[in-house]
């Protein structure tokens, strides 16, 4: 008798005879962020301290800046006639007002009878504006050195002598 080959069944195939589906990879993961080094109390405050200063500087200079500004208005508003901010309110007289970062102040200057004079319409103290300033940069630059990361120690010293080692006296 002959054997006649029989199809495979149709459907699904009985256990065990096929291997299960590969399951998907998992999708690859960032890498954890880096760890910064810490950074020490010590520096943390430097920083902060530091960091107030410069502030405390620009709140100096701002109030000392505009209190100028805000006196030279009000001085204008009620300026009496025959003065220099009158003669600036009026456009007449070539009077120009101008404004002095260090000191700060506001002058007014305009001509009298062909001469030029100057009048000073408000002024902060120079001790506020010098202080501010030395606050602020003194600020910016001790917040600039707390925030730097620190400097690498210092290169060895060689064994005898004490003389700092250098990269052509190496063997």
């Amino acid at each position: 008798m002959t054997t006649v080959p029989t199809p495979p069944p149709s459907g699904p195939a009985p256990l065990g005879d096929t291997p299960p589906p590969a399951r998907p990879a998992p999708p690859a993961r960032p890498a954890p962020p880096a760890r910064r080094a810490p950074r020490s109390r010590r520096r943390a405050l430097a920083l902060l301290v530091a960091t107030g200063l410069g502030l405390v500087g620009v709140v100096m200079l701002l109030v000392a800046w505009v209190s100028v500004g805000v006196r030279t208005v009000g001085a204008g508003a009620d300026a009496a006639p025959g003065t220099c901010l009158a003669a600036y309110e009026a456009r007449e007289g070539g009077a120009t007002v101008r404004f002095g970062i260090v000191p700060a102040r506001a002058v007014c200057a305009w001509d009298v009878d062909g001469v030029r004079r100057e009048t000073v319409v408000a002024a902060a103290p120079t001790g506020v504006v010098v202080g501010g300033l030395v606050l602020l940069v003194g600020g910016a630059a001790g917040t600039l050195a707390a925030a730097l990361p620190a400097r690498a120690g210092r290169p060895a010293r060689a064994a005898a002598g004490g003389a700092p080692a250098r990269a052509a006296d190496a063997p």
